[in-house]
């Protein structure tokens, strides 16, 4: 059951895997947090994992690839190979 935000994050990373019968090894996102839009790497293994622990209250997400654009015009692009954030900090995302 759904119950949050955090939680249909994880359901709509799941049903993307799902829907290409797990024959799908990455999936490439854009995530929009507080502090900017993030165009990273997700693996399939991580999202199996994150959704057997849905009903968790936290769900710490490990991106790869990840590159962090910031809202704040002074700060530059950061690169990150691997990023980690709770999905409660996740406002939207797009699966490319």
């Amino acid at each position: 059951m759904i119950k949050s935000m955090a939680d249909a994050v994880v359901y709509q990373l799941h049903e993307a895997v799902q829907a290409n019968n797990e024959s799908i090894e990455v999936l490439r996102l854009i995530v929009y947090v507080p502090f900017g839009v993030v165009r990273a790497e997700v693996t399939s293994a991580e999202i199996r994992n994150l959704f057997q622990t849905v009903s968790d209250e936290h769900h710490l997400i490990r991106f790869q690839n990840a590159a962090v654009e910031h809202y704040s015009n002074h700060l530059p692009t950061g690169n990150y190979e691997q990023l980690f954030l709770n999905t409660k900090e996740i406002a939207g995302l797009v699966i490319l």
